[in-house]
Formats: structure tokens, C-alpha cells, sequence
């Protein structure tokens, strides 16, 4: 009788643990390798049509160096440094740095404070997708309007 409770007890626990790991296993996320450089390009946010270069340099800080056309104005340029949070699969984070403008249509440039809040997905392969919002200060009186972006790319 006893012999039998215990092989009872015996076969149940095996059975729970070798379900528990294979349930177990398929609910856990799949591990991103750590990257540390991102070459992505992006529509919308702090410039108009930008490709970049993100360097992470710690665990939650990176600096981004971007450049692109404004249509209708002319080149732009982008260095960024921004904090994120999250995991390696899912970030969020938020800096803030300048856009600098060249206008070959009236001969002048500025440069330009802006702020952006992004959303980063990354899958295991490396694929990068950014939903960002992103605002400009061109003067004191005039704080800009949110715009929102989104970018593409891989990450290394």
C-alpha cells in the first residue's frame, strides 16, 4: 500500500514538472542579443525623412547621429543622446538634442532644439521598429508641434 502511494506521488510529481517545463518554456521571451549599434531609417519624428546611427554607450543611455532632407527647405542634421528603459526586445526612451537646417531656398540655416519620445521593438534577427514623437523649438514663443514618426532597421 505505501509502495503504491509513493509511486503514486512519484509519477504525479514527474508528470507536473516535465508539463510545468514544457508549458513554461513557451511562455517565456525569447532572449534578444545585447547590440550595440542600430543603423535605422525613419519618416516623421525629429526630421522629415532621416537615416541614422544609434551608438548605445550604457545599459540606458545611447546617442543617435542622423541626417536627412526637409523638402522644400533643404539638409538636416541630428545628434541626439537619449535615456531608454525596458528590456533588450522592448524599449522606451526619451532624449533630447539639436536639428540643425540648411535652406538653400533662402540662403540661411539654423539650428533648432528637439525633444523625442520613442517606442524601439526589436526581434532576436536583429529587425528594429521605432514609433517616436518628436518636438521642435524654434523660438521662445513658439514650443512646436508634436510629430510623429516611424523608423526601420537593423540593428547590429
Amino acid at each position: 500500500m505505501v509502495r503504491r502511494i509513493r509511486h503514486a506521488l512519484t509519477t504525479s510529481l514527474a508528470a507536473g514538472l516535465w508539463l510545468g517545463g514544457a508549458f513554461g518554456a513557451a511562455a517565456q521571451e525569447v532572449a534578444v542579443p545585447r547590440t550595440q549599434n542600430t543603423f535605422y531609417a525613419q519618416l516623421g519624428g525629429s526630421g522629415f525623412a532621416t537615416v541614422n546611427y544609434e551608438r548605445v554607450l550604457s545599459r540606458n543611455a545611447s546617442l543617435r547621429v542622423g541626417g536627412g532632407v526637409i523638402p522644400l527647405i533643404g539638409p538636416d542634421f541630428i545628434v541626439m543622446p537619449s535615456l531608454a528603459f525596458g528590456s533588450q526586445r522592448h524599449r522606451f526612451s526619451a532624449g533630447a538634442g539639436l536639428l540643425a537646417v540648411s535652406s538653400a531656398e533662402i540662403g540661411d540655416s539654423g539650428v533648432f532644439l528637439t525633444g523625442e519620445m520613442a517606442y524601439r521593438f526589436q526581434t532576436s534577427s536583429g529587425f528594429v521598429l521605432r514609433a517616436t514623437l518628436a518636438s521642435h523649438v524654434t523660438s521662445r514663443e513658439d514650443l512646436g508641434l508634436v510629430v510623429p514618426g516611424v523608423g526601420v532597421g537593423w540593428s547590429f
